[in-house]
């Protein structure tokens, strides 16, 4: 029952052993309040006078009585335990408050279906402070390997080091100008758009889906270019003035559909994936009410919050 090698401070337990005894003056009763054999209580309390280089009571067959040192020691002891209890209870104030509050990591590219969530997982839970920091997906894998927050809406394949879960997926296709003569059709085919200047979303959410989209975009000589902002506001902006198209996921077209048109596009059947990524391992309160409902299929996800 010595102390860690190396440490110069007395093993707590060791301390509320010698005050049990002190307080109640029988091994028998403090063994009891401490649910400790007495011999194993004896071995503390030699533990602790090994340590301190001094004994801390006198024993006889009939009571047990402190020595002049444990007396000058009993004071200091209590003081350390009752500290311990402070520690104790900041501690659980601190849990507690962290258990109340959800630090959110979310895309910057707006995806309509992480409002709905949140709208819906909040109206379940007004007591949960929310807070929600935008980024691209990238920075806010590492921003949960960091506890800066301890859930993100992220795009894109997941690291294998973190915790996911698929919300959604989105296919690819065309959005077009409500003005577009192509805004009367629901489909498009790549050779309709051979030789055409289209926009391609940015590499920054899913540098893979970027990069395959591109490649079965190359045989149909479009003039690509790369979109360098990750902000749908911008996008919708360029492509109403400059009358041009947009491969992107059908997220986009969704939260401006008074602007633009989406089609499918026959040759390009990948989606962009949603997902909700935390750092493995126990979860808060908070996080573990908002992973719960989301594990539970769309229908069932109202009554699950």
């Amino acid at each position: 029952m010595a102390p860690e090698s190396g440490s110069k401070y007395p093993d707590l337990r060791l301390i509320s052993a010698f005050v049990e005894v002190a307080q109640e003056r029988s091994f028998t009763k403090a063994a009891a309040r401490l649910q400790l054999s007495q011999p194993r209580l004896s071995m503390r309390i030699r533990a602790l006078e090994e340590q301190l280089g001094f004994s801390l009571l006198s024993r006889n067959s009939r009571n047990v009585s402190l020595s002049v040192e444990g007396a000058a020691l009993l004071p200091a002891a209590k003081q350390m335990i009752e500290m311990a209890e402070r520690v104790l209870a900041t501690a659980s104030e601190i849990n507690c408050a962290y258990s109340s509050r959800l630090e959110i990591g979310a895309v910057s590219f707006r995806v309509p279906e992480r409002w709905t969530i949140l709208s819906t997982f909040l109206s379940a839970h007004p007591n949960i402070s929310v807070t929600v920091q935008t980024a691209a997906s990238t920075p806010l894998w590492e921003r949960l390997r960091e506890h800066v927050v301890n859930i993100a809406f992220t795009l894109g394949p997941v690291p294998a080091d973190l915790q996911s879960m698929v919300l959604s997926k989105c296919r690819i296709g065309l959005s077009v100008p409500q003005s577009s003569p192509w805004a009367v059709h629901d489909r498009i085919s790549l050779n309709d758009l051979r030789g055409q200047s289209v926009v391609l979303f940015p590499r920054v959410p899913d540098i893979e889906l970027h990069d395959r989209v591109r490649a079965k975009l190359a045989p149909y000589e479009l003039q690509i270019l790369d979109f360098p902002e990750m902000s749908s506001e911008a996008m919708t902006q360029f492509v109403a003035q400059a009358k041009i198209a947009t491969i992107s996921a059908q997220w986009w077209e969704r939260d401006h559909s008074a602007d633009l048109h989406f089609l499918t596009i026959d040759e390009i059947e990948d989606e962009m994936e949603l997902h909700l990524v935390t750092t493995p391992g126990p979860m808060s309160d908070a996080v573990a009410k908002l992973w719960t409902m989301l594990s539970h299929p769309r229908s069932e996800r109202l009554d699950a919050a």
